[in-house]
């Protein structure tokens, strides 16, 4: 069990009621930005059709029904006591006493009250929202821009909310292989992703560095020279991609 899980496990059983996807996911919101901001390894969120929302929620959510941990029954998930408990003891002290706090101040609540108190004090996550009056978001004209981005160390929500936040239309994967051992990240789940929350993608190979280049590098000196390859051989044979 991630650590990640156990708080979502936690979560789930702590409410001592059947919860619906969407309280779920609002609560781990509230945990994460009221409580336990700080805390690595826990679920990042962008804004999407109902608020704050994370793709690698639903994942696990999956896997954990999978690993027989909870249950998923239309939009509405349970776990049992045993397994609550267990993930509990999990928990550091800190993580279970913010997760105990957000759930005594916003468990009891209706998904309508949820939602109204997380729009209103979050409206960037409402700024997509299929069911808030109006947009949390002004929109402003703004130029042409071309940025570029990693996702070493972040989840695909976070990287898919940077964008956003960006106003960004359209991701170009300029990976030669785009395949990774990340949730999100490979290929036609990145696609997938970015579409779902109105981006386009388009991939380039061209553009990327063969595998073969990026083995054994290890000092500084190894990337410097990789890049000067990079641009002076390897860019001026893809200049249709560019």
């Amino acid at each position: 069990m991630l650590h990640r899980q156990a708080l979502l496990l936690a979560t789930i059983a702590s409410a001592g009621r059947t919860l619906s996807r969407l309280e779920l996911m609002k609560l781990l919101f509230l945990e994460r930005q009221e409580m336990l901001q700080d805390v690595p390894g826990l679920y990042d969120f962008l804004p999407y059709k109902f608020g704050p929302f994370s793709f690698l929620v639903y994942r696990d959510l999956t896997a954990l029904q999978r690993d027989g941990l909870l249950h998923l029954s239309g939009r509405f998930v349970q776990t049992n006591a045993s397994v609550g408990m267990a993930a509990l003891a999990k928990l550091p002290s800190n993580e279970h006493a913010g997760m105990l706090r957000i759930m005594q101040e916003h468990g009891s609540k209706s998904p309508n009250a949820l939602l109204h108190y997380v729009y209103a004090k979050y409206p960037w996550y409402a700024s997509r929202s299929l069911v808030a009056k109006r947009s949390a978001r002004a929109s402003y004209p703004i130029q042409s821009a071309l940025f570029t981005m990693g996702y070493e160390g972040i989840t695909v929500d976070a990287f898919l909310n940077a964008l956003l936040v960006k106003d960004v239309a359209t991701v170009i994967d300029v990976r030669r292989n785009p395949v990774s051992h990340k949730y999100g990240f490979s290929k036609s789940s990145l696609r997938r992703l970015s579409q779902s929350v109105g981006l386009s993608y388009i991939h380039f190979a061209s553009l990327g560095i063969p595998s073969s280049y990026r083995r054994g590098l290890h000092r500084e000196e190894d990337f410097a020279d990789l890049f000067r390859t990079y641009e002076l051989s390897m860019l001026p044979e893809a200049t249709d991609a560019q």
